[in-house]
């Protein structure tokens, strides 16, 4: 089950990746966390205690996602413990998720919020600082260094990279050693890979098949790190 907490007219995202399916950001770093662009965190919780309680299945999960990043919700560390209420009350057996870029996580709040749940599904499809402003198009400086030590310290994490050919691509061979270094100081429980599946605008990428992602998943086996191609 997926909690979007962005109002549907928008994408709220820090990020501008080519592989969007959302399109572009067009809102500016400093209008991230206006309410106007979320939903109320009441109306959230309400509508997900309507469907824990009346849904004939139980979900396997609740999980955090939708069209841009759910940890800029401005109450979303409320919503964190609010969520993990529900599921306590109503649907014991599922697990709390998150599926994010993870550049929030810098902010103790945001870090101490995503450590309360079951699985944390982090972004991480660049290596070094070109490639991530070229790739991922941030809307304000990311310090990948930072990042990847913030990564590091998450227990129980799950890193998801979708990967591309083309002149704004992250394919290359340089890109890909330094990637797998990078994973392999992380030590994620699992690494999931993938290429483009939606739609998407940039015309500067390629998708890859998945026998060109195999090689990679099998490099991060060889270091002791569960990777599975989708």
């Amino acid at each position: 089950m997926g909690i979007n907490v962005i109002a549907p007219a928008n994408k709220v995202c820090t990020l501008n990746c080519q592989y969007c399916q959302y399109g572009s950001t067009r809102i500016k770093h400093k209008q991230l966390r206006r309410g106007e662009f979320y939903l109320p965190a009441n109306t959230i919780i309400q509508e997900l205690k309507f469907r824990l309680k009346n849904d004939s299945i139980k979900p396997d999960y609740i999980t955090f996602s939708g069209n841009g990043e759910a940890t800029l919700h401005p109450e979303f560390s409320t919503l964190v413990e609010k969520v993990i209420a529900l599921r306590d009350e109503l649907s014991p057996t599922a697990r709390t998720a998150i599926l994010s870029n993870g550049t929030q996580l810098i902010l103790p709040e945001i870090r101490s919020a995503i450590d309360k749940l079951d699985v944390k599904i982090i972004k991480l499809d660049s290596a070094n600082h070109q490639v991530y402003a070229r790739y991922n198009r941030p809307l304000f400086p990311v310090n990948t260094g930072q990042l990847v030590e913030t990564l590091m310290a998450i227990k129980n994490l799950t890193v998801q990279a979708l990967f591309c050919r083309g002149p704004a691509g992250n394919f290359s061979q340089s890109h890909l050693y330094a990637w797998i270094n990078t994973i392999q100081k992380i030590r994620p429980v699992m690494v999931q890979i993938y290429s483009l599946d939606r739609g998407y605008q940039s015309k500067k990428i390629i998708k890859l098949n998945k026998s060109d992602l195999q090689p990679l998943a099998e490099s991060l086996i060889l270091c002791g790190i569960p990777a599975q191609v989708f």
